[in-house]
């Protein structure tokens, strides 16, 4: 794998998990039972310092607990869920990992993460440890395009997402 494609790839999943948070997001505000749906919020003009309603699109909620609410309504209107788990692990590793060369041709690279320290005993447990190569990338792209469709269908909206194919 190149450095370019590497890149690339990367970007592709981080889009995805970006993608995806939007539309669960949006998915969450079609079936909010207060609907405090903004009315002209146009996300192109927001300015640094804006002061905006809070709803679905605004709150302040982790990608863990936005899956959880979404979930419970999935299981309430009887559809198929996301796997919050992997999502959370995958977002986790990106955001809060180390990357390391596996050998002198840098890449693929592996991704380390570790938790939170034990102060007891002064160390840290490895969390997540994979290589990055084209079969880890090509699993992340489906695990997060699956979950991009599964939210699309339950905000009622149609839209075209580059970055959820697997092609290289």
């Amino acid at each position: 794998m190149t450095p370019s494609e590497h890149a690339h790839s990367l970007g592709r999943v981080v889009s995805n998990l970006l993608a995806l948070e939007t539309w669960i997001r949006h998915a969450l505000l079609q079936h909010s039972p207060n609907r405090n749906r903004p009315t002209k919020l146009s996300i192109k003009t927001l300015a640094i310092g804006s002061v905006v309603p809070i709803h679905e699109l605004t709150n302040y909620k982790t990608l863990g607990a936005l899956l959880k609410e979404f979930n419970l309504l999935q299981r309430r209107l009887g559809r198929e869920i996301i796997d919050e788990d992997e999502i959370v692990k995958l977002r986790d590793a990106l955001a809060h990992g180390r990357v390391v060369a596996e050998s002198d041709e840098v890449f693929p690279v592996r991704l380390i993460k570790f938790s939170a320290e034990n102060r007891a005993d002064s160390t840290v447990t490895v969390t997540y440890s994979e290589v990055l190569d084209e079969d880890w990338f090509d699993e992340q792209l489906f695990l997060t395009k699956q979950a991009i469709r599964v939210a699309i269908d339950t905000a009622g909206l149609i839209c075209n997402v580059f970055t959820l194919g697997t092609d290289r």
